[in-house]
């Protein structure tokens, strides 16, 4: 599992961190980023999400 979180939430809330990294504990592959911005980080954030994603897959999906 992949998951992104903003910067904005994580600076907002000090539990928001902690608790998505507590709801991946028992998630064999996963991978948490947190990454500059507010919560619509598809708008503002894209290129970087896809270079994430692309490096997730190649990394973790054998054929």
């Amino acid at each position: 599992m992949l998951e992104f979180l903003s910067s904005d939430s994580v600076s907002m809330d000090a539990s928001w961190l902690p608790n998505h990294e507590a709801e991946l504990a028992d998630v064999a592959t996963h991978q948490l980023e947190v990454l500059d911005g507010a919560h619509y980080l598809q708008w503002t954030q894209a290129p970087a999400m896809a270079k994430t994603i692309t490096a997730f897959i190649a990394a973790h999906v054998t054929d």
